[in-house]
């Protein structure tokens, strides 16, 4: 009975809600780590989440985020006073999974070096 009660309560609070999760996880992630929507979506695929789940999650948790602001963050924290070198700024926004367009944008390069 007590089993029972319990489920029903997780339920209610959404801890048994794959879909709820994997957005919470999403923002959370996003907020510990910037990245771009590739890497964030490799994650939760990871993590075990099937497809429909996680396209649901990348557009709550991104859907308003703006992807240069992510990757300016990604890059002072990472790189700080060296995040203006275009070299080491753009391979590093590939890794975190940003689209060549923003990279683009941020250095004025569009290709891998």
């Amino acid at each position: 009975m007590y089993i029972r009660s319990l489920l029903s309560r997780f339920r209610t609070q959404g801890y048994l809600d794959d879909k709820a999760y994997a957005v919470r996880w999403a923002r959370d992630r996003l907020a510990r780590c910037p990245m771009g929507q590739a890497r964030l979506e490799a994650e939760l695929l990871a993590k075990g989440f099937d497809r429909t789940t996680v396209a649901t999650a990348l557009r709550q948790a991104c859907g308003d985020t703006n992807q240069r602001a992510l990757a300016r963050a990604l890059l002072v924290r990472r790189l700080g006073r060296g995040a203006g070198d275009p070299r080491r700024g753009a391979s590093l926004l590939r890794r975190y999974g940003f689209e060549e367009e923003i990279i683009g944008d941020m250095f004025g390069v569009s290709e891998s070096p």
